[in-house]
């Protein structure tokens, strides 16, 4: 009876992440779409998010543009 209870669990998992997943694709083609350019970072300066129009306003590399770098590295990179 376990087995089955836990079996039983698995498609309101799979509901949820395929939820989630496709929340985050309706987020991702809003920052990616907005005419403006957007970064955000956290409390340590780790970027979390940047869209397109953010890279190409200040000159970025894309390729450096990840999510975890620093924005002292940015703006290492930047001066480069």
């Amino acid at each position: 009876a376990a087995v089955r209870r836990k079996a039983t669990g698995i498609g309101p998992v799979r509901r949820i992440a395929e939820e989630l997943r496709a929340q985050n694709e309706r987020f991702s083609a809003a920052v990616e779409n907005m005419s403006h350019g957007l970064c955000m970072f956290d409390a340590e300066e780790r970027m979390i998010i940047c869209n397109r129009n953010y890279i190409d306003l200040f000159r970025l590399d894309a390729k450096v543009m990840k999510p975890g770098i620093r924005f002292f590295d940015i703006l290492q990179h930047s001066v480069d």
